[in-house]
């Protein structure tokens, strides 16, 4: 279950990555065809510089949105070798103490008050 929500997550990073990715060549395709635009006189000069800086503002913000969506990703792989790493541990220890049906029987045993009613887990 914590490595099917890990894994939601990281499909959901990579996919605002691309997003972002996207976002950011479509910013710099409208920056380029800008001057574009100017040269052919569709915009004067002030329209040009206004608009030139839009995009190149909207570019380096969605370029701080890009690096904090890396940094996530690297954090969500950090926790996921982490997780990963606990899950090998206890395979570990499950497999040096196995159950057998002496043991399970004595921890029932154990769980059950006189009377047959379960105690809450109390050993």
């Amino acid at each position: 279950m914590m490595r099917s929500s890990n894994l939601d997550s990281a499909r959901s990073i990579k996919m605002k990555e691309n997003s972002i990715l996207f976002r950011i060549q479509e910013a710099e395709e409208r920056r380029l065809r800008l001057y574009e635009d100017y040269k052919a006189e569709i915009l004067d000069e002030d329209e040009y510089s206004q608009l030139k800086e839009h995009y190149i503002a909207e570019k380096q913000r969605l370029e701080h949105e890009l690096q904090k969506q890396r940094q996530r990703a690297l954090e969500l792989e950090k926790r996921i070798k982490i997780c990963d790493a606990q899950m090998e541990r206890m395979r570990g220890i499950l497999n040096q103490n196995e159950f057998d049906e002496e043991l399970v029987h004595e921890l029932i045993k154990k769980n059950l008050c006189r009377n047959g009613q379960f105690c809450g887990g109390r050993i």
